[in-house]
């Protein structure tokens, strides 16, 4: 049974995210590395689970430890490189189209326009999840600090580019649901490679309510493969995923992200409907956190992760905003529940039920 490594649970769609599980990203990082990195995403309840083949990341990890320090640096400033190009050139890309009324330009038009959009926008992004491979496998402060610091730099302007594409995303397939008679929640599963085909057919009202309940989207056979339904439930059972053994010991185990302690209720946050619901002093759990959960932490006792290390988002901000942070806690969403009160302690990276 193979394993797989999961990094992040985002509330976002296909149309948004297809970047992070199409073929093109596997391609692209392999000529620029040598390193073949397999993906398995999983979109349900609104959640986009991200998710790649363990094996393929233990491969790229242990060259990369065997490296040395020189050559370490080496080999990020190459990868940090390649991705500052892409990114200027999706900046570019994004600006242009953000000028365009998308409600008169043409089928053929559009159809050009997301071409361009899957030639760059995957080439900017296993890039980026090795920034997050490197916190995963070195999360103690102070290891690999100038890798890490142009790593880090690199994700910012990563989640800022991607905010951008969601943005203009949702813009261009809310105007594609209305042409192509495609209800807007059906139509944000679709990958710009199928709306491509969609738009070239002509097939007006095609419905994709089978992946509503649940999607897979992943080439762990060396091909793209879309499951849906109960078809992607059957084939995710061949799989087993790292976080299925974590046992309940009352004090959860994560990385010692910003110092400091606090208790508190705590109250997970996994959803953008859900931020209305977040009082001031709850101790906020999340996947991850992003931009627009800033919020939210300024209003926190403290931010405990189930994904992340020293260079997340989460880290980053609550160290600025001076508040206790633990990130990287495997089980956090299966062992706590909304209400529970828990101790965070940011210095040792411990979160205690109380």
């Amino acid at each position: 049974m193979k394993k797989i490594l999961t990094l992040g649970l985002w509330n976002t769609y296909p149309a948004d995210s297809w970047q992070w599980c199409c073929p093109e990203i596997t391609e692209h990082f392999k000529n620029l590395t040598g390193f073949k990195i397999r993906f398995f995403h999983i979109h349900e309840n609104d959640l986009f689970k991200e998710s790649f083949l363990f094996a393929d990341v233990e491969k790229i990890r242990r060259y990369f430890d065997n490296l040395s320090a020189k050559d370490k640096l080496g080999f990020v400033e190459k990868i940090i490189a390649d991705f500052y190009q892409r990114s200027s050139d999706m900046e570019s890309f994004i600006g242009k189209l953000k000028k365009r009324d998308l409600t008169k330009i043409s089928n053929s038009e559009i159809i050009a326009a997301l071409k361009q959009w899957l030639d760059i926008l995957p080439k900017t992004t296993l890039q980026i999840w090795f920034a997050v491979f490197v916190d995963q496998w070195h999360q103690q402060p102070g290891e690999l600090a100038e890798i890490k610091k142009k790593l880090g730099r690199a994700r910012d302007r990563s989640g800022k580019i991607h905010d951008l594409a969601y943005k203009l995303a949702h813009q261009l397939y809310k105007e594609l649901s209305r042409r192509l008679y495609i209800p807007f929640n059906e139509i944000l599963l679709i990958t710009p490679a199928e709306m491509i085909g969609i738009l070239k057919e002509g097939i007006n009202g095609k419905r994709f309510k089978d992946r509503l309940d649940f999607v897979v989207f992943t080439n762990v056979n060396d091909k793209l493969e879309i499951l849906s339904g109960k078809a992607g439930r059957k084939f995710i059972k061949n799989f087993k995923f790292d976080n299925e053994d974590v046992k309940d010991t009352g004090e959860l185990q994560g990385v010692a992200a910003s110092t400091g302690s606090a208790k508190g209720p705590i109250k997970f946050i996994f959803t953008d409907k859900q931020f209305g619901k977040f009082k001031e002093g709850e101790i906020l759990a999340a996947y991850q956190t992003m931009v627009h959960y800033v919020p939210l932490m300024k209003k926190s006792a403290a931010i405990i992760t189930e994904f992340g290390g020293l260079t997340s988002h989460a880290a980053v901000v609550s160290r600025e905003l001076g508040k206790p942070c633990v990130v990287g806690i495997k089980g956090l969403t299966k062992l706590l529940v909304d209400g529970d009160l828990a101790e965070v302690d940011g210095n040792k990276g411990i979160v205690r039920k109380i």
